[in-house]
């Protein structure tokens, strides 16, 4: 393992703790209201951890495609157009957080094996221009705690409502 600076460690740490975050925000939510829109007009927890799981996928593929390659092009995505074409109400919630977590324990151990100068390698995203390896970690690393704050208000929503 090479020596990062503290602000990557840091990162990474925050990235490979992520699925803690999404399991804790998800802890006592009623199975019956997995699929319940919340607040109303909202996507449902299903949907959420649905749509993180998705772009858990994106996000590694990124993550490898700048350490691999030399400026590598870096599709964006439509969420929306997954949430509408991906079927995410049949997603079954356990294999998503599995699979989720299976991804950051594997992308996070290439993260701590990369040196510094690898952090400062560039991809080239459609919509955002050219990005760092650190500025795309410090982007995902942040995805997961944002949704489970969503998920955890959501949760609050039932039990204020019974």
């Amino acid at each position: 393992m090479t020596s990062l600076p503290a602000e990557i460690t840091a990162l990474i740490d925050k990235y490979a703790h992520g699925p803690d975050a999404l399991r804790q925000a998800l802890a006592d939510f009623p199975a019956d209201k997995l699929t319940e829109p919340l607040p109303p007009g909202e996507w449902s927890a299903l949907q959420v951890v649905a749509h993180l799981t998705d772009f858990e996928l994106v996000n590694a593929d990124r993550i490898q495609a700048i350490i691999a390659e030399d400026g590598p092009q870096i599709p964006g995505r439509d969420e929306n157009r997954f949430i509408s074409r991906l079927h995410y109400d049949n997603r079954d919630i356990a294999e998503e957080l599995d699979l989720i977590s299976a991804v950051r324990r594997h992308i996070t151990r290439e993260l701590r094996s990369l040196s510094a100068d690898d952090f400062q390698r560039v991809g080239i995203h459609s919509f955002d221009g050219p990005l760092t390896l650190a500025a795309v970690l410090g982007r995902v690393s942040g995805h997961l705690p944002h949704h489970a704050d969503f998920l955890a208000r959501k949760r609050e929503l039932l039990r204020k409502s019974h």
